[in-house]
């Protein structure tokens, strides 16, 4: 009776534990990138991640990758990457066309004239030359590069923040295989205890009840163990078709990097490196000098943006012929471009407010992704290195234990309870500390110093 007693008690208990477990599993499908209100999809690798939840088949080719092979791959082959930089050679197209001299225009003329028995004609060959003012080409240009600097800015940005995407869900990626690997040895030992409990319960050593209720502990983890391999499948999918999109015939399985320590950076202001690291702040400086100079070239232009040269020979039937030369300039009687104006001024103050703007969202950022990171830290210190030290082997030692005889069902249970725990909670640990870390990386530009990529060689 006191085995029933018990093995009620952990059937109400073990289910919680088990849920909690299996819901910290993650799984996406979308993100916001980048702080221009840019949506980049990871929507396509997750659909089609989505519709499989086993292990490749055999046409597929499970293909290990580190990090910076990945990266690599992302730079090469991903969609996102490629659009943003289609988009930015388009601004880069534009803009170089704005800067460019206008085209001279030639033209013929023949005149015929007669009446009253009398002929004459007159015949004209002319070039007409738009020569803007050196003071507009000069705003000109510098809007033009400034706009350009800009969008590469931007591609620049868009590229880190889905650099950290790729790495968040390296990691993600890493964890679902790990809590794969501990939920199955779990299960197994789940089996082995069902298999004992119906010798027993055929002995009428156990009761129908109890022999149900661990049955359905055992349905439990192996449903868990159903879910958490669609997760890393899925996960693999995903990161598969982020880094592959072009091919269908190979599954990449990152190497795993967890147990290693994130380089430590030595930086003393956070925030003044990621003003002077992030692309965002160059992209939002060169809008104000864009808009600076747009506003130079628009009052500059008020009255005059150009001037008309016409050259050109004549030749009259009379006999008569020469050269003549003429100018063009245009008389601004009734358009100023007052609205031009004002709407540049707008633009100019508009770019420097969101220039405050964007180092403000920089600097609570940084704050939030710092303070992430240590907190990570600090539960991997008091967590995992005190709290689960040594618990690696628990279920071996239970395992054996049982095996000589010296604990019964309830105790391996509750060793397989508490190894699945504390393994779980450790990769979460872990998880959470490079996810914190990555996205520390990303919120100031980048590190530039670190000794070794993780997963790679040293």
């Amino acid at each position: 009776m006191k085995y029933v007693k018990h093995a009620r008690f952990r059937a109400l208990h073990l289910p919680q534990r088990l849920s909690r477990c299996v819901a910290s599993g993650w799984v996406f499908t979308t993100m916001e990138v980048g702080v221009h209100n840019r949506s980049f999809f990871f929507a396509g690798a997750c659909c089609f991640g989505l519709t499989v939840g086993t292990a490749p088949t055999e046409a597929q080719v499970v293909r290990e990758v580190t990090l910076d092979q990945a990266l690599q791959l992302f730079n090469d082959n991903n969609l996102q990457i490629r659009l943003a930089r289609s988009e930015a050679a388009v601004i880069y197209g534009d803009a170089r066309q704005a800067r460019s001299f206008p085209n001279p225009t030639g033209q013929f003329t023949h005149e015929q004239l007669s009446g009253n028995g009398l002929s004459y004609a007159e015949t004209y060959f002319n070039i007409r030359q738009p020569i803007p003012f050196p003071w507009l080409l000069s705003a000109r240009s510098t809007a033009s590069k400034a706009i350009i600097d800009a969008a590469s800015a931007r591609v620049e940005a868009d590229s880190n923040q889905i650099q950290f995407d790729i790495k968040r869900s390296i990691v993600r990626t890493i964890a679902a295989g790990r809590r794969l690997e501990v939920v199955q040895e779990v299960t197994e030992v789940f089996r082995t205890v069902e298999a004992a409990a119906t010798a027993r319960f055929t002995e009428g050593d156990l009761s129908g009840y109890d022999l149900r209720r661990i049955r359905i502990e055992l349905g439990r983890y192996e449903r868990a163990a159903s879910n958490t391999a669609v997760r890393r499948d899925h996960a693999r999918r995903t990161l598969t078709t982020a880094l592959l999109p072009d091919i269908r015939d190979t599954i990449l399985m990152p190497i795993d990097f967890l147990s290693e320590v994130p380089t430590e950076f030595d930086i003393v202001d956070l925030h003044a490196y990621a003003l002077a690291k992030r692309p965002e702040v160059f992209a939002r400086r060169a809008d104000i000098v864009a808009s600076e100079a747009q506003q130079k070239e628009t009052r500059s232009g008020r009255w005059a943006d150009q001037i008309v040269l016409t050259g050109g020979y004549k030749r009259q039937s009379d006999g008569l012929d020469g050269p003549f030369l003429g100018a063009e300039l245009p008389l601004p009687l009734w358009n100023r471009k007052g609205g031009a104006v004002a709407a540049n001024d707008a633009r100019l103050t508009a770019a420097r407010e969101r220039a405050a703007l964007i180092e403000r969202v920089i600097l609570d950022d940084v704050q939030m992704t710092a303070r992430g990171y240590e907190s990570a830290k600090d539960r991997v210190t008091r967590i995992e290195q005190r709290l689960y030290e040594d618990t690696d082997d628990l279920l071996d030692i239970a395992r054996a234990s049982y095996d000589e005889g010296e604990t019964d069902l309830l105790e391996l249970l509750d060793a397989a309870d508490a190894y699945y725990v504390s393994r779980s909670d450790r990769i979460e640990l872990r998880a959470e500390l490079w996810e914190q870390y990555f996205d520390l990386e990303r919120a100031v530009g980048g590190f530039t110093t670190m000794s070794h990529s993780p997963g790679g060689a040293e």
